[in-house]
Order: structure tokens, then sequence, then C-alpha cells
């Protein structure tokens, strides 16, 4: 008999408009429950140094092994001395670069009591648009193939040694790189040390002056088109010459002026 109830039941379905309230949850994505692959955050540690707290972390999602939970609030923490992972909810992004920001400009000796303290807002938003999406993935394209040579040539490339970045930007030039390959090789590795707050290696003069000497000599080759010959003309002109189009005839009478 408990059988035969147990199929019944198994078999009988609610019509959607009598099951608003259950229907309704499982419809419902979080759009704050997210993380990171492992490949990338794996990727991003080896290029950026060990990360020492994951501030934002989830029994699912963390990153960085802790022995115990520092605290419930992330913002309720000192940032400032760590190598933070931060990958925060999509509604407190803003919340968390301004809590950086905040920390920098008063370690630096301004307090919320000083005039310039009420900057730290519109500093946090002139941060944002400080580099486009199109040129952070130019940018890590770039490095990438920077962190190649160096792993093939037993170099470091983060910090990199201005000789080895000059000898790298030699080696781009003799196989042929253009000056927009240079440019931005030399901006993505300026970018990745500022990024992690390494000595910039683009500052040295060596690196400065190859750059300068790529826009001079390695520009794109110029490729000339071959010249309108009698017969292209003719060919033109026997494919309109029944218009009527005004516009057809304004264009061959610019041709053969």
């Amino acid at each position: 008999m408990f059988r035969e109830q147990y199929k019944k039941l198994n078999h009988i379905g609610f019509q959607e408009n009598k099951n608003k309230i259950a229907d309704g949850l499982s419809r419902y994505s979080d759009c704050d429950d997210w993380g990171i692959k492992e490949s990338v955050f794996q990727m991003l540690d080896k290029l950026w140094g060990k990360h020492a707290i994951d501030r934002f972390a989830t029994d699912y999602n963390t990153k960085c092994w802790c022995k115990n939970t520092e605290a419930i609030d992330a913002f309720s923490q000192n940032w400032f001395g760590e190598n933070n992972w931060l990958v925060p909810p999509p509604n407190v992004v803003w919340l968390t670069l301004g809590r950086f920001v905040t920390e920098a400009v008063e370690d630096s000796g301004i307090g919320e009591d000083h005039p310039l303290h009420d900057l730290v807002d519109s500093f946090s938003s002139r941060l944002l648009d400080s580099r486009s999406d199109s040129t952070v993935r130019k940018y890590n394209y770039a490095f990438k193939k920077w962190k190649t040579f160096s792993h093939e040539h037993n170099l470091t490339y983060l910090p990199a040694s201005p000789i080895h970045v000059s000898l790298y930007l030699v080696h781009l030039l003799d196989s042929g790189a253009t000056y927009s390959t240079i440019n931005s090789v030399f901006y993505s590795i300026k970018w990745a040390h500022d990024m992690s707050g390494q000595l910039d290696p683009t500052e040295n003069a060596f690196v400065k002056n190859i750059v300068e000497s790529a826009k001079r000599t390695a520009k794109a080759p110029v490729v000339k088109k071959d010249p309108v010959s009698n017969d292209n003309l003719i060919s033109l002109c026997s494919m309109f010459q029944g218009s009527n189009d005004l516009t057809v005839v304004r264009d061959l009478a610019m041709i053969f002026y």
C-alpha cells in the first residue's frame, strides 16, 4: 500500500501559477556568488607574488589557505602591508578600491581631519578610469611573451633587470618586430611592475633608447600600389558607359581630370 501511494505522489505535478514561491526561488541567481578559476589564480599568484590573505573568501572559493578566520567583515580589518587576494562581490567593488586608497592616503600622513582627505573618493574614481579593458588585455598578452622569453633564457621576469629587458627588445627588433610591438612590450612591462609595486626597469636609459631607436628604424614596410593603367581607365568607362547617374558621371570626370 505504501508503495502504491508513493508512486502516486511521485507523479503529481504542480501548475506553475499554483507554485509561484518555489518556482521563483528555483530561478533566482545570486550575482554576488562567484569566484576565480584556480588556473587564473595560480597565474596571478606567480605574477604578483604569494598572496597571504583572501579577504572575501567562502568555504568553497577560498584561494589562500589560512588556519583561522581573521574576521567576518573584511572591511573591519587593516589590509595595509599585506599581499591581499581580493575578489569582492560586484556590489562592493567600489568599497574595496576605496578601502585600499583610503589606507594608502592615511598611511602617507593625511588623516581624516586633513582637507586633502576629501579627495579620496575622486582618487578611487580616477584609478578605475586609468586603463580600458582592451588596453589591459593587450598589456597582458605582451607581458606573457616577455615571461615566456625569460623562462627560455633563465631570466627573472618580475622584477626584471633593465639589461635583460633591453636584450629582449633588441631580440624582437632583430626578428623584424615593428615599433608598435616594441611599444606594447615596453608599456606591458612597465604596467606589470607598477601594479606589483616593483622597481620599474623601463625607466632605465638603455631601455628608453632602444624604444626610441625602434621608433626611427622599425617602421612597417611601405607597400606601394600599382599605378592605374590606360586599360584600367578604358575598362572603367566601358563599365558605366550607359549610366545616366550624375554621380557616376561626376566621379568619372574627376578621375580623368
